[in-house]
Protein backbone atom coordinates (compact mmCIF):
# COMPACT_ATOMS: atom_id res chain seq x y z
CA UNK A 1 0.00 0.00 0.00
CA UNK A 2 2.76 2.39 1.00
CA UNK A 3 4.84 1.50 -2.05
CA UNK A 4 1.89 2.01 -4.41
CA UNK A 5 1.10 5.37 -2.87
CA UNK A 6 4.72 6.44 -3.15
CA UNK A 7 4.90 5.54 -6.86
CA UNK A 8 1.72 7.48 -7.60
CA UNK A 9 3.05 10.53 -5.78
CA UNK A 10 6.34 10.48 -7.70
CA UNK A 11 4.56 10.30 -11.06
CA UNK A 12 2.39 13.28 -10.19
CA UNK A 13 5.43 15.23 -8.95
CA UNK A 14 7.32 14.59 -12.19
CA UNK A 15 4.41 15.83 -14.31
CA UNK A 16 4.09 18.97 -12.25
CA UNK A 17 7.81 19.51 -12.56
CA UNK A 18 7.56 19.19 -16.32
CA UNK A 19 4.89 21.89 -16.42
CA UNK A 20 6.80 24.20 -14.08
CA UNK A 21 10.01 23.78 -16.07
CA UNK A 22 8.19 24.48 -19.34
CA UNK A 23 6.92 27.77 -17.89
CA UNK A 24 10.47 28.58 -16.74
CA UNK A 25 11.75 27.93 -20.27
CA UNK A 26 9.10 30.25 -21.73
CA UNK A 27 9.94 32.98 -19.20
CA UNK A 28 13.72 32.65 -19.40
CA UNK A 29 13.91 32.27 -23.19
CA UNK A 30 16.31 29.34 -23.12
CA UNK A 31 16.69 25.89 -21.58
CA UNK A 32 20.05 26.83 -20.05
CA UNK A 33 18.64 29.92 -18.35
CA UNK A 34 15.61 27.96 -17.12
CA UNK A 35 17.90 25.30 -15.64
CA UNK A 36 19.87 28.01 -13.85
CA UNK A 37 16.70 29.56 -12.43
CA UNK A 38 15.40 26.16 -11.33
CA UNK A 39 18.73 25.12 -9.85
CA UNK A 40 18.93 21.90 -11.87
CA UNK A 41 21.04 20.63 -14.75
CA UNK A 42 20.34 21.57 -18.35
CA UNK A 43 20.06 17.87 -19.43
CA UNK A 44 17.42 17.31 -16.74
CA UNK A 45 15.32 20.23 -18.02
CA UNK A 46 15.71 19.02 -21.61
CA UNK A 47 14.66 15.50 -20.60
CA UNK A 48 11.53 16.77 -18.82
CA UNK A 49 10.65 18.99 -21.78
CA UNK A 50 10.91 16.08 -24.23
CA UNK A 51 8.85 13.89 -21.92
CA UNK A 52 6.16 16.58 -21.69
CA UNK A 53 6.09 16.95 -25.48
CA UNK A 54 5.71 13.18 -25.88
CA UNK A 55 2.85 13.13 -23.37
CA UNK A 56 1.05 16.02 -25.09
CA UNK A 57 1.83 14.69 -28.56
CA UNK A 58 3.00 18.07 -29.85
CA UNK A 59 6.26 20.06 -30.09
CA UNK A 60 6.27 22.94 -27.63
CA UNK A 61 9.54 24.73 -28.45
CA UNK A 62 11.89 25.04 -31.40
CA UNK A 63 15.48 26.18 -31.62
CA UNK A 64 16.32 29.43 -33.40
CA UNK A 65 19.51 31.43 -33.94
CA UNK A 66 18.62 33.44 -30.82
CA UNK A 67 17.87 30.42 -28.62
CA UNK A 68 14.43 28.86 -28.43
CA UNK A 69 10.92 30.07 -29.13
CA UNK A 70 7.51 28.55 -28.45
CA UNK A 71 5.68 26.80 -31.26
CA UNK A 72 1.98 27.62 -31.77
CA UNK A 73 1.25 24.52 -29.65
CA UNK A 74 3.60 25.85 -26.99
CA UNK A 75 1.89 29.24 -26.97
CA UNK A 76 -1.47 27.53 -26.58
CA UNK A 77 -0.26 25.28 -23.78
CA UNK A 78 1.54 28.10 -21.95
CA UNK A 79 -1.69 29.72 -20.77
CA UNK A 80 -2.88 26.45 -19.27
CA UNK A 81 0.54 25.74 -17.81
CA UNK A 82 0.64 29.12 -16.08
CA UNK A 83 -2.78 28.43 -14.58
CA UNK A 84 -1.59 25.06 -13.30
CA UNK A 85 1.49 26.66 -11.73
CA UNK A 86 -0.51 29.46 -10.14
CA UNK A 87 -3.09 27.03 -8.74
CA UNK A 88 -0.29 24.84 -7.39
CA UNK A 89 1.39 27.83 -5.78
CA UNK A 90 -1.91 28.98 -4.30
CA UNK A 91 -2.47 25.51 -2.87
CA UNK A 92 1.02 25.41 -1.39
CA UNK A 93 0.58 28.84 0.17
CA UNK A 94 -2.89 27.99 1.45
CA UNK A 95 -1.66 24.78 3.08
CA UNK A 96 1.34 26.55 4.61
CA UNK A 97 -0.89 29.29 6.00
CA UNK A 98 -3.35 26.74 7.37
CA UNK A 99 -0.55 24.80 9.06
CA UNK A 100 0.83 28.02 10.53
CA UNK A 101 -2.62 29.12 11.67
CA UNK A 102 -2.52 32.28 9.55
CA UNK A 103 -5.34 33.73 7.45
CA UNK A 104 -3.20 34.46 4.38
CA UNK A 105 -3.24 37.10 1.64
CA UNK A 106 -6.16 38.37 -0.43
CA UNK A 107 -5.53 40.06 -3.78
CA UNK A 108 -8.47 42.03 -5.22
CA UNK A 109 -8.83 44.07 -8.38
CA UNK A 110 -11.32 46.88 -7.89
CA UNK A 111 -12.86 49.73 -9.85
CA UNK A 112 -12.42 52.98 -7.85
CA UNK A 113 -16.08 53.73 -7.22
CA UNK A 114 -16.81 50.22 -5.99
CA UNK A 115 -13.75 50.38 -3.75
CA UNK A 116 -14.94 53.62 -2.16
CA UNK A 117 -18.33 52.17 -1.24
CA UNK A 118 -17.66 48.54 -0.36
CA UNK A 119 -14.06 48.06 0.72
CA UNK A 120 -13.81 50.21 3.90
CA UNK A 121 -16.67 48.56 5.84
CA UNK A 122 -15.86 45.07 4.53
CA UNK A 123 -12.19 45.42 5.50
CA UNK A 124 -13.10 46.61 9.00
CA UNK A 125 -15.33 43.56 9.47
CA UNK A 126 -12.73 41.20 8.01
CA UNK A 127 -10.06 42.33 10.47
CA UNK A 128 -12.42 41.70 13.35
CA UNK A 129 -12.72 38.10 12.15
CA UNK A 130 -9.20 37.55 10.76
CA UNK A 131 -6.79 40.08 12.34
CA UNK A 132 -3.72 38.68 10.55
CA UNK A 133 -5.20 38.72 7.03
CA UNK A 134 -3.19 40.64 4.43
CA UNK A 135 -5.02 42.48 1.65
CA UNK A 136 -3.62 43.79 -1.63
CA UNK A 137 -5.95 46.03 -3.65
CA UNK A 138 -5.14 46.85 -7.27
CA UNK A 139 -7.14 49.65 -8.90
CA UNK A 140 -8.47 48.83 -12.34
CA UNK A 141 -11.50 48.35 -14.53
CA UNK A 142 -12.67 44.81 -15.45
CA UNK A 143 -11.00 44.71 -18.86
CA UNK A 144 -7.69 45.01 -16.97
CA UNK A 145 -8.51 43.00 -13.84
CA UNK A 146 -10.41 40.03 -15.31
CA UNK A 147 -7.35 38.57 -17.07
CA UNK A 148 -5.61 38.58 -13.67
CA UNK A 149 -8.59 36.77 -12.13
CA UNK A 150 -8.43 34.19 -14.91
CA UNK A 151 -4.71 33.53 -14.49
CA UNK A 152 -5.00 33.31 -10.71
CA UNK A 153 -3.05 36.47 -9.85
CA UNK A 154 -6.20 38.02 -8.31
CA UNK A 155 -8.60 36.16 -6.04
CA UNK A 156 -11.52 38.12 -7.50
CA UNK A 157 -12.41 41.54 -8.88
CA UNK A 158 -15.22 44.03 -8.43
CA UNK A 159 -16.42 46.58 -10.95
CA UNK A 160 -18.93 47.26 -13.73
CA UNK A 161 -19.86 44.68 -16.34
CA UNK A 162 -17.52 45.05 -19.34
CA UNK A 163 -19.01 45.81 -22.73
CA UNK A 164 -17.64 42.60 -24.28
CA UNK A 165 -19.06 39.16 -23.27
CA UNK A 166 -17.57 37.60 -20.16
CA UNK A 167 -15.23 34.63 -20.62
CA UNK A 168 -17.06 31.34 -19.90
CA UNK A 169 -14.79 30.58 -16.93
CA UNK A 170 -15.73 33.81 -15.12
CA UNK A 171 -18.83 34.05 -12.90
CA UNK A 172 -20.34 37.48 -12.22
CA UNK A 173 -22.49 38.25 -9.16
CA UNK A 174 -24.44 41.52 -9.18
CA UNK A 175 -23.75 43.62 -6.07
CA UNK A 176 -25.32 47.10 -6.31
CA UNK A 177 -25.72 50.16 -8.54
CA UNK A 178 -23.32 53.06 -8.14
CA UNK A 179 -24.47 56.57 -9.06
CA UNK A 180 -22.32 58.71 -11.32
CA UNK A 181 -21.96 62.49 -11.25
CA UNK A 182 -21.13 65.13 -13.87
CA UNK A 183 -18.36 67.33 -12.46
CA UNK A 184 -16.07 70.19 -13.47
CA UNK A 185 -13.20 72.02 -11.79
CA UNK A 186 -14.11 74.55 -9.13
CA UNK A 187 -14.36 77.93 -10.83
CA UNK A 188 -15.21 76.38 -14.21
CA UNK A 189 -17.12 78.82 -16.49
CA UNK A 190 -20.10 76.41 -16.51
CA UNK A 191 -19.93 75.15 -12.91
CA UNK A 192 -23.39 76.60 -12.27
CA UNK A 193 -24.88 75.49 -15.59
CA UNK A 194 -28.39 74.10 -15.42
CA UNK A 195 -28.77 72.94 -19.01
CA UNK A 196 -26.73 70.45 -20.99
CA UNK A 197 -26.68 73.02 -23.79
CA UNK A 198 -24.13 75.03 -21.80
CA UNK A 199 -21.73 72.05 -21.88
CA UNK A 200 -22.01 71.31 -25.58
CA UNK A 201 -18.79 73.10 -26.56
CA UNK A 202 -16.57 71.37 -24.00
CA UNK A 203 -14.51 68.17 -24.18
CA UNK A 204 -15.64 65.28 -21.98
CA UNK A 205 -13.77 62.68 -19.94
CA UNK A 206 -15.11 59.46 -18.40
CA UNK A 207 -13.85 57.37 -15.50
CA UNK A 208 -13.86 54.32 -17.74
CA UNK A 209 -17.42 53.05 -17.54
CA UNK A 210 -19.87 52.90 -20.41
CA UNK A 211 -23.37 53.34 -19.01
CA UNK A 212 -22.96 57.03 -18.17
CA UNK A 213 -21.81 57.75 -21.70
CA UNK A 214 -25.03 56.26 -23.04
CA UNK A 215 -27.13 58.45 -20.72
CA UNK A 216 -25.17 61.62 -21.47
CA UNK A 217 -25.32 60.94 -25.21
CA UNK A 218 -29.08 60.57 -24.89
CA UNK A 219 -29.35 63.84 -22.97
CA UNK A 220 -27.57 65.59 -25.85
CA UNK A 221 -29.82 63.87 -28.39
CA UNK A 222 -32.99 64.94 -26.58
CA UNK A 223 -31.65 68.51 -26.47
CA UNK A 224 -31.11 68.23 -30.25
CA UNK A 225 -27.36 68.66 -29.88
CA UNK A 226 -24.51 66.78 -31.57
CA UNK A 227 -23.03 64.01 -29.37
CA UNK A 228 -20.58 65.22 -26.71
CA UNK A 229 -16.88 65.10 -27.58
CA UNK A 230 -15.58 62.17 -25.47
CA UNK A 231 -11.83 62.81 -25.51
CA UNK A 232 -10.41 60.79 -22.62
CA UNK A 233 -11.22 57.51 -20.91
CA UNK A 234 -9.23 57.71 -17.68
CA UNK A 235 -9.20 54.67 -15.42
CA UNK A 236 -7.00 56.23 -12.74
CA UNK A 237 -8.99 58.35 -10.33
CA UNK A 238 -5.95 60.36 -9.22
CA UNK A 239 -5.13 61.19 -12.85
CA UNK A 240 -8.78 61.95 -13.61
CA UNK A 241 -8.99 64.42 -10.71
CA UNK A 242 -5.70 66.07 -11.68
CA UNK A 243 -6.76 66.49 -15.31
CA UNK A 244 -10.23 67.73 -14.40
CA UNK A 245 -8.85 70.21 -11.84
CA UNK A 246 -6.47 71.80 -14.34
CA UNK A 247 -8.58 71.86 -17.51
CA UNK A 248 -12.08 72.87 -18.56
CA UNK A 249 -13.10 69.31 -19.37
CA UNK A 250 -16.47 67.98 -18.21
CA UNK A 251 -16.10 64.72 -16.34
CA UNK A 252 -18.28 61.79 -15.26
CA UNK A 253 -17.08 60.02 -12.11
CA UNK A 254 -18.57 57.94 -9.27
CA UNK A 255 -20.56 60.17 -6.91
CA UNK A 256 -19.29 58.33 -3.76
CA UNK A 257 -15.78 59.56 -4.52
CA UNK A 258 -17.03 63.16 -4.48
CA UNK A 259 -18.94 62.49 -1.25
CA UNK A 260 -15.74 61.21 0.38
CA UNK A 261 -14.01 64.48 -0.44
CA UNK A 262 -11.37 62.60 -2.39
CA UNK A 263 -11.07 65.50 -4.84
CA UNK A 264 -10.13 67.84 -2.00
CA UNK A 265 -12.62 70.53 -3.03
CA UNK A 266 -11.05 70.77 -6.48
CA UNK A 267 -14.20 69.65 -8.29
CA UNK A 268 -17.89 70.39 -8.06
CA UNK A 269 -20.99 68.67 -9.34
CA UNK A 270 -22.93 70.25 -12.19
CA UNK A 271 -26.64 69.98 -11.39
CA UNK A 272 -28.41 69.88 -14.75
CA UNK A 273 -32.17 70.09 -14.88
CA UNK A 274 -32.21 67.54 -17.71
CA UNK A 275 -29.96 65.16 -15.81
CA UNK A 276 -31.31 61.64 -15.51
CA UNK A 277 -30.14 59.00 -13.10
CA UNK A 278 -26.69 57.93 -14.24
CA UNK A 279 -25.72 54.67 -12.57
CA UNK A 280 -23.60 51.62 -13.23
CA UNK A 281 -24.16 48.09 -11.93
CA UNK A 282 -21.24 46.72 -9.94
CA UNK A 283 -20.38 43.00 -10.00
CA UNK A 284 -18.06 40.60 -8.22
CA UNK A 285 -16.07 38.48 -10.70
CA UNK A 286 -14.46 35.15 -9.78
CA UNK A 287 -13.29 32.00 -11.55
CA UNK A 288 -15.90 29.28 -11.81
CA UNK A 289 -13.48 26.35 -11.56
CA UNK A 290 -11.18 27.65 -8.83
CA UNK A 291 -12.50 27.88 -5.26
CA UNK A 292 -11.50 30.92 -3.26
CA UNK A 293 -9.14 30.49 -0.35
CA UNK A 294 -10.96 30.45 3.02
CA UNK A 295 -10.04 34.04 3.87
CA UNK A 296 -10.88 35.26 0.34
CA UNK A 297 -14.26 33.52 0.55
CA UNK A 298 -14.96 35.31 3.84
CA UNK A 299 -14.00 38.66 2.33
CA UNK A 300 -16.18 38.07 -0.75
CA UNK A 301 -19.12 37.23 1.54
CA UNK A 302 -18.60 40.43 3.53
CA UNK A 303 -18.49 42.49 0.32
CA UNK A 304 -21.80 40.99 -0.78
CA UNK A 305 -23.34 41.82 2.59
CA UNK A 306 -22.07 45.40 2.41
CA UNK A 307 -23.45 45.68 -1.13
CA UNK A 308 -26.91 44.84 0.19
CA UNK A 309 -26.61 47.63 2.73
CA UNK A 310 -25.43 50.05 0.04
CA UNK A 311 -28.49 49.47 -2.14
CA UNK A 312 -30.95 52.37 -2.02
Amino acid sequence: MTSSSGVCHSVIAVKLTQVEEFVSIADAGSIRAAARVRGVSQPAVTKNLRALERELGAPLVRRTARGIELTPFGQLFLTRARNVCRELERSRAELAQEMAGKAGEIVVGSAPGAAAVLLPPAIARLYRQSPDAEIRIVEGMPHATLPRVRDGAFDFAIGPLPSEPLPPDIAATALFRIEMAIVVRRGHPQAKARSVTALADYDWMTAGLSSERVVVDDMFRVARLPPPRWRIRCESISALIAIAARTDMVVTMPRPLIALGIAGGLLEIVNLREKRSVASEVFLFAKRDSPLTPVSAIFAKLLKEEAKRAKP
